[in-house]
Formats: structure tokens, C-alpha cells, sequence
């Protein structure tokens, strides 16, 4: 059985409906033809130490698993962004051995500009049965998605900010607060007609 651990965030949390949450993670800002860079964590929770901090002497009452055991959320879902060309950008994130994401806690958004996000493409996933957010797809290891951009075709280079927000869980028991990272894209010139 796997118990939520939240950091700060209450349980009623994990049924709602995800908001932008937290504060804004660093940039990542990607040239188009570069390997794609990690964001960098931002919050206290991926700093060492600050599970021990929230959960007293690092150990979860009635469980042998210590706030030590666990990875900061950095490192346990590393999220790379990059843009494929002038009208798709390809989020990937590794995903550290024993942790998962969910599907259906994954949404990216950008503030309103000449650039329109459509549906985010994701691979099929494993389904599992949460006992507090039910029947989910999860993944695991890797996500690879892909996000197509919406812009004139004719649009010069520009860049993008993206709003990334995502939940996953460790198996051995703790699932992360919604995280909300910031990437930077930079899109070259193109775009494929809007109406697409």
C-alpha cells in the first residue's frame, strides 16, 4: 500500500484539479540544435536535508523508509525541454528507478502570445489503481512527449515560455506536491498555420 506523504501541501490537494502551484522553477533555456539542458530545482523541497526537516527525524511513523531514502524531486523526475522545429517542442522526462508520474497530473501552459500550445502528446502508459486518485496511467522510467505550437507560418524566431507542471510518486510510499517548472524555448522561424 502505498501512503502520500505530502510537503506542505494538504491531501484535498491530490483530487483537484491541477493549478499552476508553487513557486516557478530556473529557466532551461535550449538552443534548437543542442542537446537538451535539465531545469534546475528552484524549490526547498530538492534541496538535501529538507525531507529530514519536514518529516522530524527522517522517518515516516510506522514504516522503516527514512527521509534520507527518498530522492529530492529534481532528481527523481529530471524534466529536459527542447524545441523540434518551428511548431513542435518535445518535453522528456527521466524518471529515476522506483518513481512514476502521472498522466493526468501533466499540464503545460504559456501565457497568451503568438504561439498556441495544443493537446501535449504522450505516449501509453501503465495503469495502476491509486487508492486516493483511482484508475491512472502512470509512467515510468521515461516520458517522452511531444507538444505541437500553433503559429503563423511565416512567424520570425521567437522564444517561448512554458509553464510545466507534473505529480509523481516514489513506490516506496512518497508521492511529491504538484511541481511547476519554467522552461525557455527558442523557436525558429516558421510555424505551421494556426488553423492546422
Amino acid at each position: 500500500m502505498i501512503r502520500h506523504i505530502l510537503i506542505g501541501v494538504p491531501l484535498a490537494l491530490l483530487t483537484t484539479p491541477l493549478v499552476a502551484a508553487g513557486p516557478a522553477g530556473a529557466e532551461a533555456t535550449t538552443p534548437p540544435s543542442a542537446p537538451a539542458a535539465p531545469v534546475q530545482p528552484a524549490d526547498p523541497v530538492s534541496k538535501p536535508g529538507a525531507l529530514d526537516a519536514v518529516l522530524g527525524d527522517g522517518r515516516r511513523q510506522g514504516s522503516r523508509v527514512s527521509g534520507d531514502d527518498f530522492l529530492p524531486v529534481d532528481q527523481a523526475f529530471r524534466l529536459y525541454a527542447t524545441a523540434d522545429g518551428p511548431d513542435h517542442a518535445r518535453l522528456n522526462w527521466q524518471i529515476a528507478d522506483g518513481y512514476y508520474l502521472y498522466r493526468s497530473r501533466i499540464r503545460v501552459t504559456a501565457d497568451a502570445g503568438p504561439v498556441h500550445l495544443g493537446p501535449l502528446k504522450m505516449p501509453a502508459g501503465q495503469v495502476k489503481t491509486d487508492e486516493y486518485l483511482g484508475r491512472q496511467v502512470i509512467y515510468h522510467h521515461e516520458l517522452d512527449a511531444r507538444l505541437p505550437l500553433l503559429r503563423a507560418a511565416a512567424a520570425p524566431a521567437t522564444d517561448l515560455i512554458l509553464k510545466v507542471t507534473y505529480q509523481g510518486c516514489a513506490e516506496a510510499g512518497l508521492c511529491y506536491p504538484p511541481t511547476t517548472k519554467e522552461v525557455t524555448l527558442h523557436l525558429p522561424a516558421g510555424g505551421a498555420p494556426a488553423g492546422r
